[in-house]
């Protein structure tokens, strides 16, 4: 604590050994212990834990887990969360289940698209598309009074 200086005079506790200083760093040491001590003791506000998250595939093994007989506290605290949050997953089993297979069914997809095999050079070649916007923008395309602006745009459509 510090006092703010008054008009010169000294304040009655201070001596000319300067025995208030250390009192003033006893004091504050003091008081460092003690917020050191309520801390560990508890009794002070604990600050509070953020919200652990479990994502779909960490729920799905939670509950192979529990159907293979693992109690939920140890589940619990593997995780990070409390015994209620993997009661609430139990509970909602059914649709935790259903979810996680719809998204390995949608992973399952994306992977066949992205695995097609195009034949080699397949990829080089022009591809014929028959379609009628497409037939207005090559007639557009072969027209020799298109203007350049016009040219131009219907190019980047066809393009795209």
């Amino acid at each position: 604590m510090q006092r703010a200086p008054s008009d010169n005079s000294t304040p009655s506790s201070v001596s000319s050994n300067g025995a208030a200083g250390q009192d003033s760093q006893m004091t504050t040491s003091n008081e460092d212990e003690q917020l050191q001590l309520a801390r560990s003791d508890g009794s002070e506000h604990k600050p509070k834990r953020r919200a652990r998250y479990l994502s779909d595939t960490q729920r799905h093994r939670i509950i192979k887990r529990i159907d293979n007989g693992e109690k939920q506290a140890t589940l619990a605290r593997e995780y990070g969360v409390t015994r209620a949050a993997i009661c609430h997953i139990k509970k909602n089993r059914n649709e935790i289940v259903a979810r996680f297979d719809q998204l390995i069914t949608q992973a399952q997809e994306i992977d066949r698209a992205e695995n097609f095999a195009v034949p080699l050079g397949e990829d080089l070649m022009v591809r014929e598309i028959r379609s009628s916007p497409v037939l207005l923008l090559m007639t557009t395309l072969r027209d020799r009074r298109t203007e350049p602006p016009a040219f131009r745009r219907t190019a980047g459509r066809l393009m795209t």
